[in-house]
């Protein structure tokens, strides 16, 4: 991966362009390592395909729409995959580590290159969409996007969706209805593996058939397939999924339930314990705004550092240490107990007859906000269920809310919509915003405006668990 360029005065102009370099420590089944990063965030920014990736809750509203039962999954993984990308000589001269006096340049692909991981995504793409010579097609075309895609559907001969490829950078996930579509999609990707060079992991490599989901509610000893830190497993033939339960482990390796956790505390080891409560929420399916504590804690570990950091500390994140309140200390301790019980988390989905999709538009301006709402027929057609465009009455704003900024009114009117389909007896809702700002919102159940976020809090988690949230442009 380095090829060591000789003996050198080390001087700029001789060498050309430098990146900084440091390490990360890394724990690995084969004993403590470390990763090699470069920080090359001195380049000159160009333009580039935005990096858009298929976040979690995204993941988890894709298998819950699309997959009604549950469905076989393949898993795996490329060994260094960034390091099995080769650089040219030309790219090559602007990594360099100098040890001493000896230069060496970086032959792979370095990490912390702000173009490294579009050039990883992309190249992951581009091996798993190949279509050898007189191979079929089975996934979907892409051939003619501008960026690498979120996801791609599975395809049958007839051009049928029947399962969903995802890729972040070099975990491959494949879901899909039945065993075969997934072994089908496996040996394309395999295959292309091999064709391109590409070393995989083969531990990390798992297929699980629908039936070896199967797990009792309470079966603690059960361990399902994981993919990056979520563990999947079916109840009642539905798709579930908790947080990976050796990533829990650890963690009660460091905390027990049954004492009382720390008032003082590094700031860097607070934030990492913030950050893996939070991620446990996420994997949950629980809005933001079931979290506020945690929210308020880390706000305050972010106004804790910069004071000393502006007080010359060099090491603010290692060594100012943090006194927590007694109701800061009781918020951790229910949330520990929260995240160590690690409950498999239900895809909730009623097959009834309200079961069939309820698509919601709302909209807002400085006279009032309206929304409509209809209901697609498993049949054919729609009909309408709510309309509130018409009604003066439902539009008009009430004393100081006229005074609210639009994103706010937004998020008003689409959370006011949401709970009016609900108290009908709708189980799913698709609802289009037009403003990003309350999409983003309304996505992440949290605002830090103190008005959207009180009314964000009346969105109970059972609306926001059944709505998908669609941006549009409005014309």
């Amino acid at each position: 991966m380095i090829s060591e360029l000789g003996h050198l005065r080390f001087h700029k102009h001789r060498i050309g362009l430098t990146a900084t370099y440091f390490a990360v420590a890394k724990i690995s089944p084969e004993g403590e390592s470390a990763r090699a990063i470069f920080n090359g965030k001195g380049y000159p920014v160009v333009a580039v395909f935005p990096l858009n990736l298929l976040g979690t809750h995204e993941l988890f509203v894709l298998l819950r729409n699309f997959f009604p039962s549950t469905p076989a999954i393949y898993l795996c993984d490329l060994r260094h995959f960034f390091h099995q990308i080769r650089i040219s000589p030309t790219l090559a001269r602007h990594f360099i580590v100098v040890c001493a006096d000896i230069a060496f340049r970086w032959d792979m692909l370095p990490m912390g290159w702000y173009l490294s991981p579009r050039v990883a995504q992309g190249i992951a793409w581009a091996i798993a969409l190949f279509v050898p010579e007189g191979a079929p097609r089975i996934f979907e075309d892409h051939s003619h996007d501008l960026a690498p895609p979120r996801f791609v559907y599975i395809v049958d001969v007839n051009r049928r969706r029947v399962g969903l490829l995802t890729i972040l950078y070099d975990n491959f996930a494949i879901f899909a209805r039945d065993e075969r579509t997934v072994q089908l999609a496996r040996r394309r990707l395999e295959g292309n593996f091999v064709l391109f060079r590409a070393n995989m992991k083969p531990a990390a490599t798992t297929f699980r058939s629908r039936s070896s989901l199967l797990v009792g509610e309470n079966d603690s000893t059960f361990r399902g397939p994981v993919h990056l830190g979520v563990e999947y497993a079916s109840i009642a033939n539905r798709l579930v999924w908790r947080v990976d339960s050796t990533k829990v482990k650890k963690w009660v390796l460091r905390f027990s339930t049954d004492r009382p956790l720390p008032t003082i505390w590094f700031p860097r080891e607070l934030a990492a314990f913030i950050g893996w409560l939070l991620w446990t929420r996420t994997v949950a399916w629980m809005p933001l705004h079931c979290s506020g504590s945690l929210l308020d804690i880390a706000s305050d570990i972010g106004a804790h550092v910069t004071t000393a950091a502006a007080n010359g500390s060099a090491k603010a994140w290692d060594s100012a240490e943090m006194v927590l309140t007694a109701t800061n200390v009781a918020n951790l301790q229910d949330e520990w107990y929260r995240a160590a019980k690690n409950t498999w988390c239900l895809n909730i989905t009623d097959h009834g007859v309200l079961d069939s999709a309820v698509i919601i538009a709302a909209d807002a301006s400085n006279v009032g906000y309206g929304f409509v709402a209809h209901v697609v027929r498993e049949s054919g057609g729609t009909f309408t269920i709510l309309d509130r465009s018409a009604s003066e009455e439902a539009k008009e704003w009430h004393t100081g809310m006229s005074q609210w900024h639009i994103f706010i009114r937004e998020v008003f009117a689409a959370v006011t919509a949401l709970r009016a389909a609900w108290s009908r007896g709708f189980r799913r809702f698709f609802l289009f915003e037009d403003n990003t700002a309350a999409k983003a919102a309304l996505e992440r159940g949290y605002s830090v405006n103190r008005i959207a976020r009180g009314i964000l809090q009346r969105l109970h988690i059972d609306i926001w668990r059944a709505t998908t949230f669609i941006g549009i442009r409005s014309e």
